[in-house]
């Protein structure tokens, strides 16, 4: 039986694990562009609908950003507050 928590994870998370941690590191840069679901599907060794599915957890987490026919691009850090309020008086 093999418990090997990297070998037993779904690979759909050990893609988005890896791009994670690029990102993390600032291998990928905020408006950094993603590898294609081809080639991240090749990289890995999976099938396409795979790596779609990795882009859409990290889709989900709010780390990457879909920007349709031009790619999927490490999002931008948001400000804290994201709005400012009007001045008073």
């Amino acid at each position: 039986m093999n418990l090997d928590p990297i070998k037993s994870q779904l690979p759909s998370r050990r893609i988005a694990d890896a791009v994670r941690a690029l990102i993390t590191a600032g291998e990928l840069a905020p408006g950094d562009k993603l590898p294609s679901e081809r080639e991240l599907a090749r990289r890995f060794g999976t099938a396409r609908n795979t790596a779609r599915e990795a882009i859409r957890l990290l889709s989900e987490e709010g780390l990457v950003t879909a920007r349709h026919g031009r790619g999927v691009f490490v999002r931008e850090k948001q400000r804290m507050g994201g709005h400012r309020l009007p001045p008073m008086g």
